[in-house]
C-alpha cells in the first residue's frame, strides 16, 4: 500500500468528515429529542450507508481498472475538480439551518440514518469521484478499499 496516498486519504477524510452534511443535524436532532442512544442508532445507520458507498466505489473501480489504466487519471482529475466545487457549495450552504424532524423508534432512526448517508451527494461524490484518486494501480484494489473504508 502506498503510504503517501494513505496519508493524503487520511487528511482528506478528516477534512471531509469535519464538514457537516445531513447526517450531523439528523443525529443531533435525534440526540436532543430522544437522548444519546438515538444519536448512536442514527450514526450506525449512517455507517451502513457508508459501507454501501465503499462497495459501490470499489466495484466501479474494479471495472474501470480492468478496462483500462488510462481512464483512472482522468477520473481522478475530474473527481478532484468536482469535489472542489461541491466543497465550495457545501461551505456556502453551512450558513443555512437544516430542518430535521426527530424519529421515535430505533429501527426508523437507523434506516433514516442509512438513507441520509446513501442519498447524501457529498458522500456519493467522495466515494465515486474522489476515492479513485487514492487508489494505487500498483497495489491490490480490494486491500486498499478495505483499509480506506475502515479508516474513513
Amino acid at each position: 500500500m502506498d503510504q503517501l496516498l494513505f496519508l493524503a486519504f487520511l487528511t482528506t477524510s478528516l477534512i471531509f468528515v469535519a464538514t457537516p452534511g445531513p447526517s450531523v443535524p439528523f443525529a443531533t436532532a435525534q440526540s436532543l429529542q430522544y437522548g444519546s442512544r438515538a444519536a448512536v442508532v442514527a450514526v450506525a445507520g449512517d455507517v451502513l450507508g457508508t459501507v454501501v458507498h465503499i462497495i459501490v466505489a470499489t466495484a466501479g473501480l474494479t471495472a474501470l481498472v480492468s478496462l483500462s489504466t488510462l481512464v483512472l487519471p482522468f477520473l481522478q482529475i475530474a473527481g478532484g475538480i468536482f469535489i472542489l466545487g461541491m466543497a465550495i457549495k457545501s461551505f456556502r450552504a453551512m450558513r443555512q439551518p437544516a430542518n430535521v424532524s426527530p424519529i421515535k423508534t430505533d429501527r426508523a432512526t437507523f434506516w433514516a440514518g442509512f438513507f441520509a448517508c446513501v442519498t447524501n451527494p457529498k458522500t456519493i461524490v467522495f466515494f465515486v469521484a474522489l476515492f479513485p484518486a487514492f487508489i494505487s494501480p500498483d497495489h491490490d484494489l480490494l486491500v486498499q478499499s478495505i483499509v480506506y473504508g475502515i479508516t474513513f
